[in-house]
């Protein structure tokens, strides 16, 4: 993601506004102070916010986006955030980072066999792939654009109302009628927002397939090499497919290992 962060204007603004939001209440006493005592006053929890700009490990950028999006006085501080195309592209990039965060806790795991890994990178890039047309199911920017929708619609029920002239808010943000109208109306395809979720996805979706080109297959002579190497041991080892019989199993994939044993011949 460091890529795509040096080269998504938006992205590098909103690692900047997240890393404004953790030194304002990390440093400030009395800024937590506040926080804290409007957090009471309203009867809601307050999730702490964290560093984005220190391990640069995805579930801690999840979940500082994740903060950003559930304490009210964060929009109130942070004046970026009154940008509609912003807050959207907010909602947009936590529900990108929840897809690789939940490919980074796979690939930690102590139990992880080569077949998972390959099929958690595959599930990745196509989830990833399919944002700039389908939103993430009960993710954060469709419930945020349901509640942006529900807001305009209400206030064209209710057009005789003394409040009805009222801008849609989100938070304690406030936005012009016509930009969240739009917005509500073209959700994903909403120009702005369209265009930054386009440019951050075909760079997201490059960085993986450079990172994990050997389990996708994608480089280098398939012939040989990493990626051949990568599907020998796919197909060899995945006990899944290991035939029954014990005379069937000792010559079970003989190329594939045959293959194996020459490419790792150095080290073993």
């Amino acid at each position: 993601m460091l890529k795509t962060q040096k080269e998504v204007t938006v992205v590098e603004k909103l690692y900047d506004t997240l890393h404004l939001i953790w030194k304002t209440y990390h440093f400030s006493v009395k800024s937590r102070r506040e926080l804290n005592r409007l957090g009471t006053e309203l009867g809601a929890n307050i999730r702490v916010a964290i560093n984005v700009k220190g391990t640069r490990w995805v579930p801690h950028v999840q979940r500082a986006l994740e903060v950003s999006a559930s304490i009210p006085t964060l929009h109130f501080h942070v004046l970026v955030l009154q940008k509609l195309d912003f807050v959207a592209f907010c909602h947009f990039i936590a529900d990108m980072f929840q897809i690789i965060s939940e490919l980074s806790k796979i690939l930690q795991k102590n139990d992880l066999i080569l077949p998972m890994a390959i099929t958690a990178v595959r599930r990745t890039v196509d989830q990833v792939e399919n944002l700039p047309v389908r939103l993430k199911r009960n993710g954060l920017l469709n419930t945020f654009l349901t509640a942006l929708q529900s807001q305009v619609d209400g206030q064209e029920d209710d057009g005789d109302d003394e409040d009805a002239t009222e801008p849609p808010k989100f938070q304690v943000d406030t936005w012009r009628n016509g930009d969240a109208k739009a917005l509500a109306k073209q959700t994903i395809h909403y120009s702005q927002l369209e265009q930054q979720i386009k440019q951050t996805v075909e760079l997201t979706v490059q960085e993986i397939r450079q990172q994990f080109g050997a389990l996708l297959g994608d480089t280098g002579n398939k012939e040989g090499g990493a990626p051949e190497a990568v599907r020998c041991l796919n197909v060899a080892f995945n006990h899944d497919i290991w035939p029954k019989s014990t005379t069937n199993l000792a010559v079970f994939r003989e190329k594939e290992v045959g293959f194996l044993l020459s490419y790792f011949e150095r080290i073993l």
